[in-house]
């Protein structure tokens, strides 16, 4: 797994800590590496049979490279994005129906909007001026809770 455990850098050897392979892909010099990466942990996201349990784990990284310093790896990324996001509205097809068709009845959600609107032009590129879908909202949401 993708889980470096603390006692693996207080080794009373010599031994080097086992080394965190997809944060060593995630932060490569290489931009086509990096770019790879963000659209393999993509497809990973939404075509594995069992995403859901890794979810939690990849969705991180997916998420750091729409913060890349590159254009290239960001672009990448939010496409990555808004697929997982689309299919995550298909996997919670039920539980998003009545946000769905009633729209942003909430109070929170009403001043997300209000937000977005008079803030949304600040974020950077690949977001820029763009409210993502709901999918990607609601996806990005359950990741930061």
């Amino acid at each position: 797994p993708n889980l470096v455990p603390i006692k693996a850098f207080f080794h009373d050897d010599n031994a080097a800590p086992d080394l965190n392979h997809f944060a060593s892909l995630a932060l490569d010099g290489n931009i086509a590496v990096r770019k790879a990466f963000v659209q393999s942990i993509g497809d990973w996201l939404r075509l594995l049979q069992d995403r859901l349990d890794y979810e939690n784990r990849l969705a991180p990284y997916l998420l750091n490279g729409v913060a890349d310093e590159v254009e290239e790896v960001r672009d990448a990324a939010w496409q990555a994005l808004l697929l997982v996001g689309a299919q995550y509205e298909k996997d919670k097809e039920k539980e998003l129906k009545d946000f769905l068709e009633y729209g942003q009845s909430d109070t929170a959600e009403q001043y997300a909007i209000y937000c977005w609107q008079r803030n949304g032009s600040l974020f950077p590129h690949p977001i820029k001026g763009q409210r993502p879908p709901i999918g990607v909202r609601h996806f990005v949401r359950n990741q930061v809770r």
